[in-house]
């Protein structure tokens, strides 16, 4: 059985998929070249920043001036937030407790109810 003519043409075209293949290699190539050049240029780099640091302690004007805190200052205020919070929270419940008059000075007209709809259950 010889082939036919559609099926001569379509072995003599490249397919996509040898494209994609094609693409699909070089991408990973240059991904390749990327990842070396990157691991050439930071190799000494990386090691010398990781070494670099003050050694000795720090000072409090030290830290002001980085913006750093202490775990413990920090603790300790978030502590007194928290406390705030708390009392404003009270005061709020404490509001709620007692009770809120409302007066409605202005109302939407309301849509009466369509009928057939199920909104009472």
């Amino acid at each position: 059985m010889s082939p036919t003519k559609s099926q001569q043409q379509n072995q003599n075209k490249p397919t996509r998929r040898n494209y994609t293949n094609g693409v699909l290699t070089a991408i990973a190539a240059l991904l390749g070249v990327i990842v070396l050049q990157q691991a050439n240029s930071t190799g000494s780099a990386g090691v010398a920043a990781a070494q670099v640091g003050v050694v000795g302690e720090r000072t409090a004007t030290d830290d002001a001036a980085t913006g750093l805190i202490s775990a413990a200052e920090q603790r300790k205020s978030i502590i007194t937030e928290l406390k705030s919070v708390n009392e404003r929270l009270g005061a709020i419940e404490g509001a709620l407790a007692k009770g809120i008059n409302v007066k409605v000075t202005s109302m939407p007209a309301q849509k009466p109810p369509m009928e057939g709809s199920n909104s009472s259950k």
